[in-house]
């Protein structure tokens, strides 16, 4: 359950097998998950595969994942040697292979020996991610334990996913009965069943909408004739740090407690000319110029599509506004995608502020141009709205908004975390910045300065 309304299933599979390597535990895990953002429905399915050996060491690993009618995503790992692989598209990441790391779908019943333990016993352990293809730490806290019943409450947090809470019961096989996950605003609720589901109603799937807005206790007006503003922020995780919340135009000024801050943010003059095209070289720029998985920014298509489109700029500046007026008219706005890879989006030609941020970042750096991904709010409607938007680096980081069809972003945009779009990304990057931007933020204005 999403909001505590009806949102998909999960089926769970678990088997032994005997091979020539020896005993093999396999667990096999099939989700599908439907939402609303108004009349639009979005179906998302996943299916994961742990293969333990023996001794409950996690040797293979795969996920695969897709909205329906679209591409997959797939990640294939596996023990190498003294390593654990990870494949994601083109990008691989290394690590060395941790033989008490747990598998990360039902960890739960390598914890315990056959006594049931006592309320307030910790365990930490190691298991592995398929979001940066590493393993990470957890923890789990007993709660309360019902020895009649058979069952364990407890509470599991883990650092691949800051900001977040899971509250398990598990029965006496140290099987999950319940799971109740917290991301801010969004309360997953799964509830172990004998039987599979049937299937959901028309009716059923939550409305993500109305979470995707955040109101503020004064209007800003045009939020284009905006010259600088201050805001409030409350509501931020813990883990989330003051220069997530810098970049193009915006800085903190006061960070008052953990999870809040104080912002301004002023609208930038134009950058200095900077030719284009010019070689990149620097190592903190570098990264922004990658193929991934999600950015096929070598892809002969994308490739040839940005040099078209950026054919005699003469400054980065300009490249980058021609790219973003490109995506604005080609791509439709189409609120039924959740998060596709740039060569779907440029596909099916439509998509929302996520893939037409993508999509810009992509050709960007097919063109030579440094670009990253931001999620963070915008100010539409007389509210803020959760949005995402694009940054490039023409001589400094400069922020466009494709979605939006605009080169000002200013003041009325709130940038809370950038994305590389990397598999192996940071806390900064990856899971903590999604985290932050679906936790239960508000907004109160300070000050908004009108452009003259």
């Amino acid at each position: 359950k999403l909001q505590d309304q009806p949102a998909g299933k999960v089926l769970m599979r678990i088997s032994r097998h005997r091979t020539p390597a020896g005993l093999r535990r396999k667990v096999d895990s099939r989700q599908s998950i439907t939402v609303r953002r108004g009349a639009m429905r979005i179906q998302i399915e996943s299916v994961d595969t742990s293969l333990e050996d023996a001794s409950g060491r996690l040797v293979r690993y795969r996920h695969t994942e897709w909205q329906k009618g679209g591409e997959r995503v797939v990640v294939e790992a596996g023990k190498a040697g003294d390593q654990m692989i990870t494949i994601r598209g083109p990008e691989i990441a290394r690590v060395a292979f941790e033989p008490k790391a747990h598998e990360p779908q039902l960890p739960y019943r390598h914890l315990f020996a056959a006594v049931m333990p006592r309320a307030g016993e910790v365990r930490r352990f190691r298991t592995y991610t398929s979001q940066t293809g590493g393993y990470t730490d957890n923890r789990l806290e007993v709660l309360a334990v019902d020895e009649q019943a058979g069952t364990i409450e407890a509470r599991h947090t883990t650092k691949a996913l800051p900001g977040v809470t899971v509250r398990v019961v598990l029965d006496r096989q140290y099987m999950p009965v319940t799971m109740e996950t917290g991301t801010g605003t969004l309360v997953f609720r799964f509830e172990q069943s004998g039987e599979e589901p049937a299937g959901q109603q028309e009716t059923e799937a939550p409305d993500l909408g109305p979470m995707l807005r955040i109101p503020v206790d004064a209007p800003l007006g045009d939020r284009d004739a905006i010259a600088s503003a201050r805001y409030r922020i409350f509501g931020l995780p813990a883990h989330v740090e003051k220069d997530w919340l810098t970049g193009p135009g915006q800085r903190v000024v006061e960070q008052p407690a953990a999870g809040v801050f104080v912002i301004e943010s002023r609208r930038q003059p134009p950058p200095r000319r900077v030719n284009f095209p010019i070689p990149i070289k620097a190592p903190v720029l570098t990264p922004y110029l990658e193929t991934t998985a999600t950015a096929q920014a070598d892809d002969p298509g994308i490739r040839a599509l940005a040099k078209k489109i950026t054919a005699g700029s003469g400054d980065m500046w300009t490249a980058a506004r021609r790219l973003r007026r490109w995506v604005t008219d080609e791509i439709e706005n189409d609120m039924g995608m959740a998060f596709a890879a740039a060569s779907e989006v440029l596909d099916k030609r439509k998509g929302d502020c996520s893939e037409q941020a993508v999509l810009l970042a992509t050709l960007a750096r097919a063109a030579g141009i440094p670009a990253r991904c931001v999620v963070g709010l915008v100010y539409h409607d007389g509210a803020f709205a959760r949005h995402m938007w694009t940054e490039v680096w023409a001589g400094d980081w400069r922020a466009l908004d494709a979605a939006m069809g605009t080169d000002l972003v200013g003041p009325a945009w709130l940038r809370i975390g950038d994305y590389s779009l990397r598999m192996t990304d940071d806390t900064r990057s990856g899971m903590g910045g999604l985290t932050a931007f679906v936790s239960d933020i508000a907004i109160e204005v300070l000050e908004v300065e009108p452009a003259p």
